[in-house]
């Protein structure tokens, strides 16, 4: 754009371009936020904003906030460094309740920044039932405007592993073996649709207790 060319109103068109599949942040109904202390003085632990996003849409915005601080400013989107909630010194964390779950595109975390702080032991978590935590960030770097933030599209850090049997009448070399929910070996995807064993045809998991066991047939 350039500066005297235009004058009143415009537009700009803003297209989506599809990133592909999708690999982390599902059913998401809890963020949580920890860090102990920071490098620049002994004040403690200062948050701005906790922010996930749904099609575009902040659906953290106004939900409860629990844990260091019940804060509601942890969640107005304002990410201003004066816009901060102080909670003490030590090991703390806040938890947003986003009401529901949802498969979310980002989560966003901003901490005070203008002095160019290192929050220390920072990681974020996302949970579904508020009990089992999966870390989503682990960023120990300089606290800036911009905020830390993952994607939906992010190899997630940690993965959830399953242990897999396939049926009796399966040769595929898979019996009580435990792999990654990303896991391509023997080409077994857990969050792909159709996983292959040479020979037979995949036709979908059943759980069994904490295991996954294939039904196949040749």
């Amino acid at each position: 754009m350039s500066i005297g060319s235009k004058t009143n109103n415009g537009q700009a068109k803003i297209s989506f371009i599809d990133p592909g599949e999708r690999i982390n942040l599902f059913n998401v109904r809890y963020v949580k936020d920890c860090m102990n202390n920071n490098s620049v003085n002994s004040y403690g632990n200062h948050w701005l904003d906790i922010q996930a996003i749904k099609n575009g849409v902040n659906v953290a915005k106004g939900k409860t906030v629990s844990g260091a601080s019940t804060s509601e400013m942890i969640v107005d989107g304002d990410i201003y460094y004066s816009n901060y909630v102080a909670t003490g010194t030590g090991n703390q964390c806040v938890i947003v309740d986003l009401g529901s779950e949802y498969d979310l595109d980002e989560v966003a975390v901003f901490h005070y920044y203008d002095d160019f702080r290192t929050c220390y032991d920072n990681i974020t978590y996302a949970s579904s039932d508020g009990t089992n935590w999966s870390q989503i960030i682990n960023s120990q770097g300089t606290e800036t405007s911009m905020g830390k933030h993952v994607s939906a599209w992010d190899t997630p850090l940690y993965q959830n592993n399953y242990t897999v049997h396939y049926a009796s009448t399966s040769a595929c070399p898979l019996n009580a073996t435990t792999y990654a929910d990303t896991d391509t070996q023997y080409g077994v995807i857990f969050n792909k649709a159709n996983p292959s064993c040479a020979g037979y045809t995949f036709n979908g998991w059943t759980a069994s207790g904490a295991d996954f066991n294939s039904s196949t047939a040749k």
